[in-house]
C-alpha cells in the first residue's frame, strides 16, 4: 500500500532504483550464525574440554528461546568462568570468521535483469559493518564467472579482493553471539560508530564487486540509532544515486522495520519470505505493511516493467 503522493519529481510512477536489504533479503543470516557457531565451537574446544559438536549443539539448545547473550550462558551452562576480554574475542571472532556466505539462489538472475533493464542498484542494511562487508564480498565474490561481466566493464571487481576490514569490538561483552543482532548487540553500542564515513562510494563500489551502485550501512552515520525505520539511510541512498525517494523501491524481509519508511518517504516496499528467515513472524511497526509481497525476488523485473512501461 502506498501512503504518499509522489512527488512532482516522479508523478508517473516510474521506477528507477531497486534498493536491496541484506539478511534474509540477499543473503541467508541463519546459514551465517550456523557458520558462525561452529566456529566458535572449534575455537572452544579446547577451552571447555568438549568436543566442537557438542558445544554447537549446546548453543543451539541455548538459543531455542533467545538467541540473547549465547556465549555468556554457554560458560555458565557449564560453569567455567569467562572474563569480559575473552567474550570480546569470541563476538569478534564470530562477526569476523571466514564464512561462505552465497547470494540466494534468485539473486543473480535478479541484479543481471535489472542491470539489463538500466535501473540504479543498491544496499541499506543495519548491523555491524565489518560483519556486513564480509557477508557482501563472499557473496559477490561465490557469483558465476559468466555473470561477472557487468563489474568488469566497470574495471572496479579488483577491489573487492583488496578491500580491507576492520572490526573493533567496543564495550561488546554483554552482546549475544548474535542471529538477530539488530536486538541483541545495540544495547553496549556499536562498533560502527568507530568508523569513519569519507569515501563511502569508492568503498562501497570496491567491495561490492561493481553490482551495487552504493552500499550504506546505517550503523556509520554514528551508531544504532541511526537503523531502520530511521529515515536517514533513505534519504542518504536517494541522494547519492540522483534519484526521488519515490523512483525508488525497497526490498525487505523484517516487518518490524523494514516498510514503515513509506510513512516518512514515498518510497515503495517489497517483502520477500524466506525459508528460515529469522524475522518472518514479526509484527509490523505501527501496522505499516508493504507495497507488494514477492514470492522470488525475480519477481521485482515484472514490478518494474509494469510501471516503467509508458516512461
Amino acid at each position: 500500500m502506498s501512503l504518499h503522493k509522489f512527488s512532482k519529481a516522479n508523478n508517473d510512477g516510474r521506477i528507477r532504483a531497486v534498493i536491496f536489504d541484506l539478511d534474509d533479503t540477499l543473503i541467508s543470516e541463519y546459514e551465517f550464525v550456523v557458520s558462525g557457531y561452529r566456529f566458535v565451537s572449534e575455537k572452544l574446544a579446547g577451552r571447555l574440554d568438549k568436543t566442537a559438536p557438542e558445544i554447537e549443539d549446546r548453543l543451539w539448545e541455548l538459543s531455542k528461546e533467545t538467541y540473547s547473550r549465547a556465549f555468556n550462558r554457554l560458560f555458565d551452562s557449564y560453569g567455567v568462568s569467562c572474563s569480559d576480554e575473552e567474550l570480546k574475542e569470541l563476538i569478534s571472532a564470530y562477526r569476523n570468521h571466514p564464512a561462505d556466505t552465497r547470494f540466494y539462489p534468485d539473486v543473480a538472475m535478479t541484479l543481471t535483469g535489472l542491470k539489463d533493464r538500466g535501473i540504479l542498484m543498491g544496499i541499506i542494511s543495519d548491523g555491524d559493518p565489518g560483519r556486513q562487508r564480509n557477508k557482501i564480498r563472499s557473496a559477490v565474490a561465490g557469483i558465476p564467472d559468466d555473470l561477472h561481466k557487468y563489474p568488469k566493464n566497470k574495471g572496479d571487481d579488483a577491489g573487492l579482493h583488496n578491500s580491507k576490514v576492520r572490526i573493533e569490538p567496543n564495550g561488546l561483552h554483554n552482546l549475544s553471539s548474535g542471529m538477530a543482532e539488530d536486538d541483541l548487540h545495540d544495547k553496549a553500542g556499536s562498533a560502527s560508530s568507530l568508523h569513519k564515513t569519507s569515501n563511502k562510494k569508492t568503498e562501497s563500489e570496491s567491495f561490492a564487486g561493481g553490482w551495487f551502485d552504493e552500499v550504506i550501512l546505517n550503523d556509520e552515520f554514528g551508531g544504532i540509532e541511526y537503523r531502520k525505520p530511521n529515515p536517514k539511510g533513505f534519504r542518504e541512498m536517494a541522494r547519492r544515486l540522483g534519484v526521488d525517494p519515490s523512483e525508488m523501491i525497497y526490498i525487505g524481509d523484517n516487518p518490524a522495520k523494514d516498510f514503515h519508511i513509506s510513512v516518512e518517504l514515498p518510497v515503495r516496499t517489497a517483502r520477500i519470505v524466506r525459508e528460515n528467515g529469522i524475522y518472518t513472524n514479526r509484527e509490523y511497526l505501527d501496522g505499516i505493511k508493504e507495497t507488494w509481497r514477492i514470492d522470488s525476488l525475480t519477481d521485482i523485473h515484472g514490478i518494474v516493467d509494469k510501471n516503467n512501461v509508458n516512461s
